[in-house]
């Protein structure tokens, strides 16, 4: 989830638009590449974090702010915006993440998430199984396969549009608040919705990634929450 080419076309993109949460409060769930260098100049309230070993969340390492997002130090309904763009996946209790990032935003504030869709036949070629051909790990994902078993921060799960709806569905966000963009159906059927981008980057969109342009399909499932 590092800078690349795409991000930096979002950037552009984030600019021309001159984006909607300019002068709101901000938490992003990094705190690298350019979108975080773009936000850090352009948000007046902007927080952004990453999860260490061994540091307690709310404590610093070089600056940079720790947080569990199964445990956020943060108070009720301190943003107005809350984005998370390829970091789920990593999340071992997701569902907890959820209810910590509704309980984290303001009444009407948006939670903006990525995660990959591993209906996407780029993700799901890539992707090893088990005998049973369940999926295991995705090289390209972080982490490590020792024992059949995921570690070193590799992906904890891989979602699919049924996983991300029962994630939202039994950590508190209601079927009116949750509004989903881009997914792959159980029948490999693409829904690809316009994306606001001025009111936070999404990488792999076929907008930008040219490996899901032709034909255009979801590369990741992209969803915008508010809470009411």
């Amino acid at each position: 989830c590092g800078a690349s080419a795409i991000t930096q076309s979002l950037v552009a993109v984030l600019r021309s638009v001159r984006p909607g949460f300019k002068d709101q409060r901000v938490y992003e769930l990094s705190s690298r590449g350019a979108l975080f260098e773009f936000l850090r100049r352009e948000v007046a309230d902007f927080t952004c974090s990453e999860y260490f070993d061994d540091v307690p969340a709310g404590d610093r390492l070089n600056g940079v702010l720790c947080q569990d997002v199964q445990r956020l130090t943060f108070g009720d309904g301190s943003f107005d915006i809350c984005t998370s763009t390829e970091v789920f996946e990593h999340v071992p209790d997701d569902r907890r993440g959820f209810a910590e990032i509704r309980r984290v935003l303001k009444p009407s504030g948006l939670f903006r998430l990525s995660v990959p869709d591993y209906r996407c036949d780029v993700l799901r070629e890539r992707t090893l199984r088990d005998g049973n051909r369940t999926m295991i790990f995705d090289p390209l994902g972080g982490g490590a396969l020792e024992d059949g078993q995921v570690v070193d921060g590799g992906h904890a799960w891989f979602p699919v549009y049924e996983s991300v709806q029962k994630l939202f569905e039994t950590s508190g966000f209601t079927d009116s608040e949750v509004k989903f963009l881009h997914y792959t159906t159980a029948e490999n059927g693409y829904v690809v919705k316009d994306i606001d981008y001025s009111l936070g980057y999404i990488s792999r969109t076929p907008d930008f990634d040219t490996r899901v342009m032709s034909p255009r399909r979801p590369m990741s499932i992209v969803v915008d929450a508010r809470r009411a």
